[in-house]
């Protein structure tokens, strides 16, 4: 029965730590470098957990509101209008539906896949294109410059490069499965 006592002791005193004043808290201290597994928020996370229809825009570049406008788009043509000429577009959402837009060379192409459905030794390969067509001028130290970002409230995340080549990597991608899955109809 003491140990339960002590416990909940230590437990009470915690809370009340926690929630105390930061009263000693020091301007140096809001100025500390980000600790390990931490970074600072940047242009990409400004109003990135805004959901549909709240103004979430504030501090978002073009390219970032490109990609939120797109993720959001309900059909193909809101879609691609939503992306500026030279640009690509990818998305993916827990449900495994992995949607790619292209607007490249005058083409402009929305293609849509149920990824666990393509077979699996084309699978692996189409999600690792899919993925760095995201992470492109995403990690840390990236040029942004040619990278949009924006992550739904449902967990579906959507990325717009306008670099030429990683996009010309994804819509060749997109061409591929689109035959792989005719081919299994």
């Amino acid at each position: 029965m003491k140990h339960f006592a002590l416990l909940s002791l230590s437990t009470a005193a915690l809370i009340l730590s926690a929630c105390g004043e930061t009263q000693d808290a020091t301007p140096a201290d809001a100025d500390a470098p980000a600790t390990a597994g931490t970074e600072p928020a940047g242009p990409a996370a400004d109003g990135a957990d805004a959901p549909a229809g709240e103004d979430g825009d504030a501090g978002l570049s073009a390219l970032d509101q490109a990609a939120q406008a797109a993720c959001e788009a309900q059909d193909d043509a809101a879609l691609l209008a939503a992306l500026p000429n030279g640009a690509s577009f990818s998305s993916r959402g827990p449900d495994g539906i992995v949607v790619i837009a292209c607007k490249l060379s005058g083409r402009s192409d929305v293609f849509r896949f149920d990824a666990p459905e393509l077979p699996e030794d084309f699978r692996m390969d189409f999600d690792f294109t899919v993925a760095e067509h995201m992470r492109h001028g995403m990690r840390p130290g990236d040029d942004r410059s040619a990278t949009g970002a924006y992550r739904m409230r449902d967990g579906r995340f959507c990325s717009v490069q306008t670099d030429e080549t990683v996009g010309a990597t994804v819509c060749e991608a997109a061409r591929e499965a689109e035959a792989v899955q005719a081919d299994r109809e």
